[in-house]
């Protein structure tokens, strides 16, 4: 048997620990005796058992092994050994293996004798145990294993398990030295002191009464509720009459009260047992459930008093028992069972059925006491005297408001029997709904009725209703709001205020206005209360409910309103606050409400008959949009502006049409009364053109001017949206008629017609410009004079008719005077405006928190920036200073960045009206004038708005010498910049404004002089090409300012080489004028590159330079032209308009004037003309370039070619092709990429292609073999052509001649990038004198592309397509195909794939030249050869 066992032992162990151990004899472990070695230790106790073990065994290999199984056997493997002594006091080595009971099992006997456990207590602190016994225990901590040594007395339960205590040693009569009379104390002191788990059972004494009774009473509770469940509830809800009941609301009532009651049941079930399970261990009983869930069970009690309360309501048990009466009378011995010995034992069974469903509530008076008693065993403000009154508290609470809902619900019950009003039984009967109070009861009339009329008024938990004869109007309690007039005479009237009508009561005697008001105050708040949107502060505590409540409301009667459904805040009755308004129809307003309209900020949502919608947003008063307000219409259209009652009114913006439609037009301006009237800018895309000047009525009426993509300029006098009268038109090419009209183009009457050549012709005119004029008058020709005029100069008159530049947006700037102005006061009061601007700053934020509840970073900048400017800054110090000047300087920089601000509002709109007049048709040349006096007229009126706030600043605006505050106390006037300055309202304005507007503004000087800079930029890349010595030299530079010698030291490379070496420094500042924006800054570049060139001087030649004009104009000619500055002539022509007088004179003005003559040389320069010196200075050059040509190429190719030879530079296309008309006139044309190959005596072949590198070639080689022609092209002995080749239309308009030979070819293939208009034509000759295909990408504000037949303005558009195809930030790919009159185009590198437009012309033309042209911008084009 024992070698059976042992087999078995190992296959059991190792199904259990599942792994598997060598060979060895196994021992069996079932008693403490063979755990425990130590005889002396369990010796005499062999019925002690561990019930629970936990072995480990380690190994001689290091493997551990653990068994832990509850109450089964352990077995462990016997031959191992301990390899490492585990934490002290977890386990213990015994005979060479490590094993620990964890619980053990053993009996006293009533012998009284004490019993040594065999523990070592040296390394602890507590022990854990549990006991059954009747009383009297006894548990000894001593030092020893008998009652001889030292220690202490515990005892539980002694004296008849009536006292506990603890005792000083091991003597019967020990001194106590702590006791208490009740056993629930000693329990819980144990576990405050830290040591949970001592467990007890104690029999019921004088002293555990109150928690004894507490479990008692619960276990018969629950077996009473049980009871009622298995006679009552199980077979009703199984019963054939229950499963048949379908009259409302009887079923939902019984089923919630069945399963509420169910619910109860199990509850109070669980507490039961949970309680008596820790009375008997001793756990801690304030962790029972019944405590720390108490919340719970009193929530389920609610929901049982409230499905209870209804079927009280409604007579719920009366109609089941009438019903179910074959039912009823089956349990009836049930029901007198579970009622015997009650007085409700006689009742009739629907009292009966009541009464046991009631059973639950009277409990709740027990729970009251026993908790009550529970808290008295423990002294005040303890933690368990605080839980226990807490859970006394709660209950108390819920015996109050159960029994106030049944009392209410029993009273409903008997109003509802007693009313004789079958329609309103049925409206208003629900089971949830109660009666509070009735004009029966309480007398309440109606005021002013006639003494014939009859007029009840019922208060119900959330209703109001007023029933006369057979009718009745019911009012909801939360939107209802309780008035009591002021007047004596009136002192028993009550007025209650509902969305659309108000009823005054009377009562008889003021005793009776204090019940009603009572009662409607506290219903009213008690239905407010429920509201889990709403949290008002003390609401349970204030005596009538609050003005301002959140609540739902469906118009009815409504004259604005009717039909629609509110969700949102009221006041007395009236909307009020935030809201959502939603009408039948589909209409929706989202926003807020005043005094029962649409008053603040609102979205309105309009449903159109054919599904669209129609949006107003913005700001309503009384009702209307008033203010600032967006709206868009059905047919897309939109409108963003001012608005005065509802109608479009001020300033606003007008969008038409889709942006990418033919039809789009924009109209920005003022309005008056939902019509354009005043100053305003019309762009209408569909007819190509833009009209800036005066409205009336809708309609253009008074002095304007019309622009036109055409390249027409149109000035005169408008009538009924026609231009008539005398007027003014200019045309692209400058011709100029000043004379009569009768319409757009349209010339009738007297005038003058002055040619592009100066010829005029005088007299009368009649007919179109665009179709034929017939003119009877005199030619007159022009005699010849160099002084050619462009652009307005052309004309005396020009300008004359235009709206003068301050009547333009007056209303934007009276909007912002008006807010620094007190209403009703004309004199304007700087304290005041402050004021009222920190008023605007406030209004503003809670604006933007009400439309943006969750902001973004931006929104959160501006409310951040609006804070630091609500603060008042120092405004009125008596005397500008530098350091006030430059306090105003940062406070206006914030300002008029801030869009809620006064001013940065102001300038908003400035800036959106600029960008609305010149930009797109605007971007005409001859608008320039306009646009720099309405930008002088800006900067003086802001001026004028900035001294309101800031009246220490100079009145005029003029120049003002000012010194800082620390140079005043001398009375002298100071010498240096750090502690003076001349200020100027430019100097204060400029910088603000024009950085904003900078883009339109300098797109309208680089229009105007884009024939000058084209001249300029032709020159100076031209010059750029040589190196730094032979421009120097060129220019005429002494050459001890050449200062080369240092880089030649460093680099020593060939002189020719020595490229962008010199100055450096002040060309890298000179080109920073472009990055500046307004006048005094660009001067301030200017004068800083005179310094970086004289700190260059300096530096280098190691003394203090004094210059002459003639040393120094040659240098800065030099930094000139390697800044490579394209639009040169625009940034001096716009320093010239706008700079301050008392600019021009001084040190900047000089230094300015320097720059326009370096400027003009070159513009006005001929080739011609060069000296004899210039002469020799390039053919010197050109020796010194031909002697490193060769060290390049074979730096550059890396081949080795014949020693011998004569080498060629090709660095532009007039190199590449010899015919010099193909392009001799485009200088700028550069090859970017080329494919040169030539072909040697030997045979031997050498390719190169270097990208932008210019590309050398041996020229003594010659051609062996003809290459496929279009692709190589023989030169004189040599082969080379450009696969690319690069180019840049200007804003000239006029077209340009690829020199593209396309008789053998079918298409062409081209990369470019432009704004808008990008123009191909496809011609028989090099101009548009001859006929051709004309294809149009990006026109009409980069929108439409098309395919015209010829080169004619304003013909028919074939093939066309919507959308943008072109851009200005990167390079768009297009191809162009042509067969026969077949054109097609499309995009993408792969000719023929990406078609957007294709059409057949009737007419077929031979296509030999390609030309292009951007219109208004400029264009950068890739052509593939």
């Amino acid at each position: 048997m024992d070698v059976l066992l042992r087999q078995v032992l190992i296959i059991y162990l190792c199904k259990e620990v599942q792994v598997t151990f060598v060979h060895g004899t196994w021992k069996v472990i079932e008693s403490m005796s063979d755990v425990y070695t130590n005889s002396s230790v369990l010796s005499s106790h062999q019925d002690v058992t561990c019930i629970e073990c936990a072995a480990r065994t380690l190994m001689m290999d290091g493997e551990c092994y653990s068994c832990n199984r509850g109450d089964q056997m352990c077995m462990i493997y016997s031959t191992c050994h301990i390899k490492d002594r585990l934490a002290p006091g977890n386990w213990e080595p015994i005979a060479g293996w490590l094993h620990f009971c964890t619980k053990m099992k053993l009996t006293t006997e009533s012998a009284g004798t004490w019993l040594d456990l065999g523990i070592q207590l040296t390394q602890r602190k507590s022990i854990r145990f549990q006991v059954k016994v009747t009383y009297g225990v006894c548990i000894l901590l001593s030092s020893g294993n008998n009652t001889d040594s030292s220690g202490y007395w515990v005892i539980l339960g002694g004296w008849s398990g009536t006292k506990s205590c603890l005792r000083d040693g091991f003597i019967p009569n020990g001194r106590v030295i702590q006791s208490t009379s009740d056993v629930l104390q000693v329990a819980n002191s144990i576990y405050r002191s830290g040591s949970p788990g001592i467990k007890v059972i104690v029999q019921k004494g004088s002293g555990a009464t109150s928690l004894f009774e507490v479990a008692a009473a619960e276990r018969r509770f629950y077996s009473f509720l049980n009871c009622i469940l298995s006679s009552v509830v199980h077979p009703l809800k199984e019963s054939s009459f229950f499963s048949t009941l379908d009259v409302f609301p009887y079923k939902p009532c019984t089923q919630n009260l069945l399963a509420a009651f169910e619910n109860i049941t199990n509850l109070i079930g669980e507490n039961s047992v949970d309680l008596t399970n820790r009375i008997r261990s001793m756990d801690n009983f304030l962790e029972a459930n019944f405590f720390v869930r108490c919340e719970e069970i009193i929530s389920e009690f609610k929901v049982l008093s409230l499905s209870f309360a209804d079927m009280l309501a409604i007579g719920g048990f009366d109609y089941l028992c009438k019903t179910g009466k074959q039912f009823f009378d089956s349990i009836d011995k049930e029901l007198q069972s579970l009622l015997d010995g009650s007085k409700y034992s006689q009742k009739n069974k629907a009292e009966k059925l009541q009464v046991l469903f009631d059973r639950p509530f009277s409990h709740i008076k027990e729970y009251c006491r026993l908790t009550e008693k529970l808290a008295c065993n423990y002294e005040a403000e303890t933690l368990e005297n605080c839980l226990l009154s807490r859970v006394t508290l709660q209950w108390q609470t819920l015996k109050r408001t159960t029994s106030t809902d049944h009392r209410l619900a029993k009273n409903t019950k008997v109003f509802w029997e007693a009313l004789n009003f079958p329609k309103l039984i049925d409206a208003v009967k629900i089971p949830t709904r109660r009666l509070v109070q009735g004009s029966r009861d309480h007398p309440l009339s109606l005021y002013g009725a006639g003494r014939m009329s009859t007029h009840d008024f019922f208060l119900f938990n959330d209703l109001f209703v007023h029933a006369q004869y057979s009718t009745f109007q019911t009012y909801p309690l939360e939107t209802l709001w309780i008035e009591t007039p002021e007047n004596e005479k009136q002192r028993n009237l009550i007025s209650l205020i509902s969305p659309e009508e108000t009823l005054v009561l009377s009562t008889a005697d003021g005793n009776g206005k204090t019940e009603w008001l009572i009662a409607l105050n506290s219903t009213i708040n008690k239905v407010l209360s429920r509201q889990k949107s709403v949290t008002r502060r003390g609401s349970h505590d204030r005596l009538t409910p609050p003005d301002i409540r959140f609540a739902n409301h469906q118009f009815i009667k409504h004259g604005v309103f009717k039909g629609a459904t509110y969700s949102g805040y009221w006041l007395s009755g009236k909307l009020h606050g935030f809201g959502e308004m939603k009408w039948a129809d589909g209409r929706k307003y989202v926003g807020h409400f005043k005094e029962g309209l649409q008053h603040g900020h609102g979205k309105l949502i309009l449903k159109q008959n054919d599904g669209s919608e129609r949006t107003q947003e913005g700001y309503w008063r009384d009702g209307l949009l008033h203010g600032l307000a967006k709206v868009r219409y059905s047919n897309g259209d939109l409108y963003e502006g001012a608005f005065k009652d509802g109608q479009r009114h001020g300033h606003g913006i007008y969008r038409q049409g889709q942006h990418a439609s033919m039809a789009a037009s924009v109209y920005i301006g003022e309005w008056v009364s939902d019509k354009k009237h005043g100053y305003g800018i019309m762009d209408d895309v569909m007819k190509g053109e833009k009209y800036m000047g005066m409205w009336q009525d809708d309609v253009r009426q008074g002095s304007g001017i019309v622009v036109t993509l055409d390249g027409m300029y149109f000035e005169g006098n408008f009538t009924n949206d026609k231009l008539t009268g005398f007027g003014l038109m200019m045309t692209y090419d400058n011709s100029c008629y000043e004379g009569e009209f009768a319409g757009i183009t349209q010339l009738q009457g007297k005038g003058k017609l002055r040619m592009p050549n100066r010829d005029t012709i005088e007299g009368m005119f009649s007919g179109s410009w665009n179709e034929g004029l017939k003119i009877n008058g005199v030619f007159k020709k022009a005699e010849y004079t160099d002084n050619k005029k462009t652009g307005h100069r052309l004309s005396q008159i020009f300008g004359t008719m235009a709206v003068p530049a301050n009547q333009k947006w007056e209303g934007m700037f009276q909007q912002c005077i008006n807010v620094f102005r007190v209403k009703g006061q004309d004199q304007l009061n700087t304290q005041k405006a402050w004021e009222n601007v920190a008023v605007t700053l406030s209004k503003g934020k809670k604006n933007i928190r009400e439309i943006h509840p969750n902001p973004s970073n931006k929104i959160r900048r501006i409310l951040s920036l609006a804070e630091e400017l609500e603060t008042i800054p120092p405004h009125s110090k008596g005397r500008l200073t530098v350091e006030y000047y430059h306090q105003i300087k940062t406070y206006l920089h914030k300002a008029f960045d801030l869009p809620i601000h006064p001013l940065g509002k102001l300038m908003e709109g400035l800036v959106d009206v600029f960008r609305a007049a010149y930009i797109g048709v605007g971007a005409h040349p001859r608008l320039l004038d306009h646009a720099v006096k309405e930008i002088t007229s800006f900067v003086s009126r802001l001026y004028n708005c900035v001294r309101i706030l800031f009246p220490d600043l100079s009145e005029t605006g003029g120049p003002l010498l000012i010194e800082a505050e620390t140079s005043s106390e001398g009375g002298t006037t100071p010498e240096t910049d750090d502690i003076s300055l001349v200020v100027s309202c430019g100097t204060l304005i400029h910088p603000i404004l024009l950085p904003k507007i900078y883009p339109p503004l300098f797109d309208l000087y680089a229009l105007y002089n884009d024939k000058e800079d084209e001249k300029y930029w032709e020159r100076v890349r031209k010059l750029n090409k040589q190196g730094d010595v032979g421009l120097m030299a060129f220019l005429g530079i002494d050459q001890k300012f050449w200062l080369i010698d240092a880089v030649l030291k460093k680099k020593s490379p060939s002189l020719s080489a020595l490229r962008n070496q010199s100055y450096c420094s002040a060309i890298e500042t000179l080109q920073h004028i472009s990055t500046a924006f307004s006048p005094k800054e660009k001067l301030e570049v200017i004068q800083k590159t005179f310094s970086e060139i004289t700190k260059t001087v300096e530096e280098s030649m190691g003394d203090v330079q004094v210059w002459c004009m003639d040393d120094l104009f040659p240098i800065f000619h030099y930094v000139v032209i390697r800044a490579q500055i394209r639009h040169l002539g625009a940034e001096i022509h716009l320093i010239q308009d706008l700079m301050e007088p008392h600019l021009e004179n001084g040190e900047l003005g000089i230094m300015f004037t320097t720059l326009h003559r370096v400027r003009q040389k070159h513009v006005t320069a001929r080739q011609e003309n060069r000296t004899e010196t210039d002469f020799e200075t390039t053919k010197k050059m050109e020796a010194l370039m031909r002697q490193v040509s060769i060290i390049c190429l074979f730096q550059g190719v890396q081949c080795n070619f014949f020693d011998q030879g004569t080498w060629k530079v090709i660095d532009s296309m007039t190199d590449v092709y010899t015919t010099s008309s193909v392009l001799s006139s485009h200088q700028d044309v550069t090859c970017i990429e080329c494919a040169a190959r030539t072909l040697m005596l030997d045979g031997k072949g050498y390719t190169c292609n270097r990208g932008k590198q210019i590309c050398m070639i041996y020229s003594t080689c010659h051609i062996k073999d003809r290459l496929a022609s279009g692709d190589w092209e023989p030169i004189r002995g040599w082969l080379h052509f450009c696969t690319k080749i690069t180019l840049a239309t200007g804003l000239t308009r006029t077209w340009l001649d690829l020199g593209i030979q396309l008789s053998r070819r079918k298409s062409i293939r081209f990369q470019v990038k432009a704004t808008n208009d990008v123009y191909i034509g496809l011609g028989s000759g090099h101009n548009t004198d001859s006929p051709g295909y004309w294809v149009v990408l990006g026109g009409w504000n980069r929108t439409t592309s098309c395919l015209r037949d010829g080169f004619v303005h304003g013909s028919q558009c074939y093939s066309m397509y919507s959308g943008p195809v072109i851009s200005g930030e990167q390079y768009r790919s297009f191809w162009v195909t042509w067969n026969e009159g077949h054109v097609r185009v499309g995009t993408g590198e792969a000719v023929g794939k990406g078609t957007i437009m294709d059409h057949v012309f009737p007419k077929v033309y031979s296509v030999r030249h390609a030309l292009i042209k951007t219109y208004w911008e400029r264009g950068e084009w890739v052509i593939y050869l």
